[in-house]
Formats: structure tokens, sequence, C-alpha cells
């Protein structure tokens, strides 16, 4: 058949079952002028969240962080509230994500720590949870006696398995000051919470 455009609404097997071969070997074929449907994946449900304002945790005990800002959700899966609520069927925490699709999620957060005196920071941990249990942690130790540093960022990174119809993560944040009053720092670029789905 000589060079030209085939146009067709369905194209099937012969027998009506079995694999489409398009193209062979050596050669590309070029989609760049179709919509595609069908074929892929998204990687949602997917937000990212941030603290918006100062949080002054108890020194050296863990505590939830009031990720309340967001920078998007998705499908609205994220509880950006103090009180438990429940979104899309399923009862959720407050600052917690609990996603209605279930599969591998790519989790992240980072908190920026530091005391309200200079060189006073010693060390602290970024925690992420599943159901209240640790699926993650980060440590970032600086307590080498005196002239700590003032401020820091703890970065925690993970893959979890989430059922779709259940499951939850929080974030959790430890801080050991020698003085002052510890702190996680807000800000979009500072303290935050995120996670997205895995096309698998």
């Amino acid at each position: 058949m000589a060079d030209g455009i085939l146009k067709v609404g369905t194209i099937t097997t012969s027998s009506g079952s079995g694999t489409i071969t398009l193209g062979q070997s050596g050669e590309t074929i070029d989609m760049s002028n179709a919509t595609q449907t069908g074929v892929g994946g998204a990687n949602t449900p997917a937000f990212q969240a941030y603290l918006n304002s100062d949080q002054n945790p108890s020194n050296g005990a863990f505590t939830k962080v009031t990720v309340a800002g967001e920078s998007f959700d998705t499908a609205g899966c994220y509880n950006n509230t103090g009180s438990t609520v429940t979104l899309n069927g399923i009862s959720t925490p407050s600052y917690s994500f609990a996603p209605n699709v279930a599969g591998k999620y790519s989790i992240y957060g980072k908190i920026y720590m530091g005391s309200s005196s200079n060189y006073d920071y010693r060390y602290g941990y970024v925690r992420i949870n599943k159901n209240g249990s640790e699926v993650d942690w980060c440590m970032l130790n600086l307590d080498m006696g005196s002239n700590n540093g003032t401020e820091m960022t703890a970065v925690c990174t993970s893959v979890v398995e989430m059922n779709g119809t259940s499951d939850y993560l929080d974030l959790y944040g430890l801080l050991t000051v020698g003085s002052g009053t510890p702190a996680f720092k807000s800000g979009v670029f500072r303290t935050g919470f995120g996670a997205y789905k895995i096309i698998e």
C-alpha cells in the first residue's frame, strides 16, 4: 500500500479478540496530534499543604504539625482543619491526608525548626505516620555542645501503600532546644506536607 492517510472509525482484529499491533520494530508511532484516552494514568489524588502560622511545640515532645494552608488538593482528600471530618466517605483526623483511591503514594514532609535563642537548636525529628503508627522518620542532630545551629530544616520522604477506604497520613515533628522557645516556622517554602499517587 502506498503512503497515505488511513481513515477509519474503529480498528479491531479480524477475529474480534486478541492483540492489535501498531507499527513494527524500528518505527515510532507519533501521537502528538491526538488526544489519548484509556492509557497511562494520573498522579492523583495529590495534595500539598504548608504551615501558615508558627507553631510552638513542647520541648522534646512529638507534636502533630498543624499544616492548615493548602497549595493544592486535587480530590478534597486532605483535612486542613483541627477537627476530624468526613472526606469522600472517609473519617479523616485533623491535618491528615486520606486518599480515596487505593495504591502506592509518594509522601514528603519537611519542618523548618528553630529556637528563639540564637545558636541553641539541638536536634529535631520529622516523622510521617500512617493510621497513628510511624512509617518513616528523619533526624537532624546538631547537639555538639555550644554554638549549635539556630534554625534547621529536616526532611522526610517515603512511599506508602494506601487502601483508599480508611488509611490516613499525618506529619509529626520533635524539636529540642537548649534554651528559648521551640518553634516550627511557618511559610510555603519552610514547613510542608504532601503526597501524590504513583502511576503503576
